[in-house]
């Protein structure tokens, strides 16, 4: 992961104040809105402008929850790393890694089966999970990741080159850093000599990553999101919401892309399967890529 010099640590912080600043201001208008209108819902006199159930109010706070706690835990295994490492390099990034995809995709998936579990009081079979998976979904899944890492892999390759025309060589290389800030492809690459952390990075990615980010990202946001806005904005905002989370600039079209298409193949199939399987063959094949060293860790 690269590290920012002061210009780009002072964008990265801006871009950080905006953010949160966005976020408290819906969060605000929530909060408003709730208060204004409870003791009229209490009484029976008007319903409530959030819906018991699907409501995309639910992803938006439990997201805040999951992430905010995901924070807090990073912050807090980052210092430990730091005051630890003594020069273990690439071995104490990689537990960091493994760490915080534990973490996060934990909290990813616990999300929305409170909602489902607690709340809305359905089966984990109401969002396509049903177990054991049906081979036909397994196989599509398999089939469709394939193509949908080819597909990202063009639109990332595209995008970098017209990025190098269109942006200023300036804002080019704050944008370049900042995707080098969230990529660890570097941390990846460099653990063919520590084969039980590659073996825990490997299942991180390939396996707890596809199972929690398809869970909330398909199985919760684009569930409310289609239930509220219909199949295609269902689409768009689940996708959208999945590529601004992965928070790199470079990457951002390729991953909304790709995002699409595991939107549409989870409405096609009525099956989660198909997108955590989808989700799980591009990460996998992308790690195996990197091991090789055929690719370039950006």
């Amino acid at each position: 992961m690269e590290k920012l010099g002061e210009k780009d640590q002072l964008v990265l912080a801006m871009i950080l104040v905006v953010t949160m600043a966005a976020v408290l201001v819906i969060d605000a208008l929530l909060l408003v809105v709730w208060l204004w209108v409870r003791d009229d819902v209490v009484a029976g006199r008007r319903k409530s402008p959030f819906a018991p159930s699907w409501s995309l109010v639910d992803p938006w706070i439990g997201g805040q929850i999951a992430f905010g706690t995901l924070t807090g835990v990073a912050a807090f295994v980052g210092m430990i790393a730091t005051a630890t490492s003594r020069g273990a390099g690439h071995i104490m990034d990689a537990g960091f890694l493994v760490t915080t995809l534990i973490v996060q995709n934990a909290l990813l998936a616990a999300v929305p089966l409170h909602y489902l579990t607690f709340r809305y009081r359905l089966p984990v079979s109401a969002i396509g999970l049903a177990w054991p998976p049906r081979r036909r979904h397994l196989a599509i899944g398999v089939v469709w990741g394939l193509l949908m890492l080819l597909a990202g892999a063009a639109l990332e390759a595209a995008t970098r080159s017209l990025a190098r025309f269109v942006v200023p060589t300036h804002v080019l290389r704050v944008l370049e850093s900042l995707s080098g800030l969230t990529d660890a492809s570097a941390i990846i690459a460099t653990l063919h000599g520590s084969w039980i952390m590659l073996g825990l990075v490997c299942v991180g990615v390939a396996v707890a990553v596809p199972l929690g980010e398809e869970l909330f990202f398909r199985g919760f946001v684009h569930n409310c999101a289609r239930r509220r806005l219909g199949p295609l904005f269902g689409s768009l905002v689940s996708a959208g919401a999945f590529a601004l989370v992965h928070a790199n600039p470079m990457t951002l079209p390729a991953v909304f892309a790709m995002g699409i298409m595991m939107a549409v193949a989870y409405d096609r199939s009525g099956s989660l399967w198909v997108p955590i399987v989808m989700h799980g063959v591009n990460n996998g094949m992308l790690t195996l890529v990197l091991l090789a060293g055929w690719g370039k860790a950006s």
